[in-house]
């Protein structure tokens, strides 16, 4: 064989049984810190096909889910548990976390054979996908052999240097074969050509992941335009709804109520409408005696007042026009179906509402307990998270809520200017919608789950009654509601908590 063949053989029986076979590597999910699952995702899908071309790897097992804490990368226990799941022989983990306009990212190597983390290395990273594709091939092979990318290249054994080893007469390699089939200027050119077609396969990758990338961005836009939308045109609608109500309560208030028909036949002139004959009419007139004067008739008695006679009355038993008006002072019975329209305001935490809605009461029977319905509005300028200003466009956005009330209430209505009440009533509302996910078979996006807040409130009020249909009222409520989502929507509020509400607007009574 020829000196080249036989240096090739010896190399191969020279090296270790393990350096004929990669390690497999166990792949953790990075655990996130303020970066959104979708990046987390891709960044995932890049670490795993660059290590799919690495010399030293035989194969890469993605686990489905990363440890639950940040504390598995100080234990051995924990990484040796993780290697075990994948059935590997090194496991790399880590953290991924955004400073500004980089993602920092805390990894680590771990042997399972020595039973111990061989590295572990902090590497900062432009957030764009650009940086982070161009950028994944240096952090892997540093973090895998612990030397920097310059470095490497400095330290890397040219073929211009390679000097082959000296041999004696005992070897049984022949150096009489002829050394004309070897050429090292071919040699470098074969290694060359392979170096560039990996690097063309690793620039192809890196750009297949910024395409995707950007393809995600493009869609989440789209879909954030149709959310707002949408939004809009509920708003419209909602406004256009409410404002022909209010239309329709003011011509209803104004139109005046019709005046009986006359009926001619509701006029009856009892028994004169009989017939008179000649006889009655002469027995009726005489002019012989004198007519006798009529006896004086008594005068009529003054008309009272009423409200005059009320005040006497109400004098005989020492009380006077300070102490309010008396029952018969107003002409209305008690209401048995009331309608209110409210705006005021409502606390919860740091958030503060504005209010604005519409409730209905029946009354069951005399009793004064009626039950009581509502929709009302919750509007907040709420101030949006600094990780997705930029992505929104802004700083403060208004949030709507669209919270449902029922509950019972007990009105001392006598027919008076002033009718107090007093009751309680459940109240609930959608308030908040988790980030769509990706399935990882079809790659169809899952729109999120939908959270609700519930709670109860007391409430006490007043309607004042200025005519029989029409009133001003009065409302405060105080109770809580809860939602495991709110430390959410703001870091102040807490998932369950107080919630007072003061409003006041026109109600109408029938």
């Amino acid at each position: 064989m020829s000196l080249r063949k036989n240096l090739l053989a010896l190399a191969i029986l020279a090296m270790p049984a393990s350096a004929l076979a990669g390690d497999v590597v166990v792949l953790s999910p990075l655990m996130a810190k303020g970066v959104e699952a979708m990046v987390v995702m891709n960044v995932n899908s890049l670490i795993s096909s660059e290590l799919d071309f690495m010399g030293d790897v035989d194969s890469v097992v993605e686990l489905p889910k990363s440890p639950s804490n940040s504390g598995c990368l100080d234990s051995t226990s924990c990484l040796s548990g993780l290697a075990k799941e994948g059935g590997g022989t090194k496991v790399i983990a880590g953290t991924i976390t955004e400073s500004g306009d980089e993602f920092v990212l805390d990894l680590v190597l771990y042997n399972k054979t020595r039973g111990k983390v061989e590295r572990r290395k902090q590497f900062r990273l432009d957030s764009s996908p650009e940086a982070v594709a161009d950028g994944m091939t240096a952090v892997l092979k540093e973090l895998w052999t612990g030397v920097a990318p310059s470095q490497a290249v400095e330290d890397e054994p040219s073929v211009a240097s390679f000097t082959p080893p000296a041999a004696n007469d005992d070897d049984d390699i022949s150096f009489d074969d002829d050394l004309s089939d070897w050429d090292p200027e071919e040699e470098a050119r074969a290694e060359a050509e392979r170096k560039r077609a990996e690097e063309e396969e690793r620039r192809r990758r890196e750009e297949e992941a910024r395409r995707r990338a950007e393809e995600e961005e493009r869609r989440r836009a789209e879909e954030e335009a149709r959310r707002r939308e949408e939004e809009e045109r509920r708003r419209r609608e909602e406004e256009e709804r409410r404002r022909k109500e209010e239309e329709e309560r003011r011509r209803a208030a104004a139109q005046p109520e019709p005046e009986p028909e006359f009926d001619p036949s509701a006029i009856s002139f009892g028994d004169a409408t009989g017939e008179i004959t000649a006889e009655e009419i002469n027995d009726a007139i005489q002019f012989g005696n004198a007519t006798p004067a009529p006896a004086p008739r008594p005068a009529p008695a003054p008309i009272e007042d009423p409200d005059e006679a009320d005040r006497k009355a109400r004098a005989s038993k020492g009380m006077t026009d300070l102490d309010g008006p008396s029952k018969s002072s107003v002409d209305r019975d008690p209401a048995k179906f009331t309608f209110a329209v409210r705006g005021g305001g409502a606390k919860y935490y740091g958030l503060t509402f504005v209010t604005a809605g519409g409730e209905l009461s029946v009354a069951l029977g005399d009793s004064g307990l009626a039950l009581l319905a509502g929709i009302e509005t919750f509007a907040a300028n709420r101030q949006v998270p600094a990780e997705l200003q930029q992505s929104y466009g802004r700083t403060q956005e208004w949030n709507f809520l669209y919270p449902l009330n029922a509950g019972l209430m007990y009105r001392l209505d006598n027919g008076g200017l002033a009718v107090p009440y007093f009751g309680a009533d459940v109240i609930g509302a959608s308030y908040f919608e988790d980030p769509p996910t990706v399935q990882e078979e079809t790659g169809f996006e899952l729109a999120g789950k939908r959270h609700t807040t519930i709670g109860a409130r007391g409430r006490v009020g007043v309607d004042l009654m200025f005519t029989k249909n029409i009133g001003l009222n009065v409302n405060a409520a105080i109770g809580g509601w809860s939602g495991k989502r709110w430390p959410v929507i703001d870091a102040s509020a807490k998932s369950g908590g107080l919630l007072p509400q003061l409003s006041a607007g026109a109600i109408m009574a029938f």
